[in-house]
């Protein structure tokens, strides 16, 4: 959608894993070409994976969703057809615009799909978190805790033990324990008696 891209069909050489023979196989390759020393460039694009004959005729891949932020803090975008917006958090952010999520943390990537009174989340820290830095290492992932402030008051549908609430000025502080690179995945509902539906905002 933005950017140069390149892309190359060919055949590439390498060595076989094991005894290092010469092994050959046709590839293709795409990249986004920034030339030398960019400066304050930008490119965006979409893999669309494994679309069906019928989706390929009838859909525009560059279409089915919305970038609502792309910086040095924060890429965030919106997927049409699941409803489901997805955060890649760099730097720690408070959301002026979002109608759910109030402060964000560094280093975070969330999904979040809403329906009328409940909230599909999926929260990942994609840091191993580990002290050693070697090619290899024995030392576990270690645990860490991700803080989210949402707006209004929310509760977990059934329990989970990555997930704690708490709850400060008509906010939810979520806090979700980390580890491995594996996301914590959970629901949540509005609080009914304290506040409206999603829908009404």
């Amino acid at each position: 959608k933005q950017g140069n891209v390149n892309i190359q069909i060919a055949e590439q050489e390498s060595c076989h894993e094991k005894d290092c023979s010469v092994t050959k196989g046709t590839f293709a390759s795409a990249w986004l070409h920034h030339g030398c020393a960019p400066q304050n460039e930008t490119y965006e694009y979409a893999v669309w994976i494994q679309p069906t004959p019928q989706e390929l005729a009838t859909i525009r891949p560059l279409e089915t969703y919305h970038v609502l932020q792309k910086d040095n803090n924060a890429h965030i975008l919106y997927d049409i057809p699941t409803n489901t917006t997805a955060y890649s958090i760099f730097e720690s952010i408070t959301l002026e615009q979002d109608s759910i999520f109030q402060k964000l943390p560094a280093e975070t990537m969330i999904m979040s799909k809403t329906t009328d009174y409940s909230l599909l989340m999926s929260v990942c820290d994609p840091n191993l978190n580990i002290r050693e830095k070697a090619f290899t290492t024995k030392e576990p992932s270690r645990p860490i805790d991700k803080t989210i402030t949402l707006r209004k008051e929310w509760e977990l549908t059934s329990e989970n033990k990555h997930v704690t609430l708490e709850y400060k000025d008509h906010q939810t502080l979520l806090h979700v324990r980390c580890q491995h690179g594996i996301p914590v995945e959970f629901t949540l509902r509005l609080i009914k008696s304290r506040t409206s539906s999603l829908m009404e905002e």
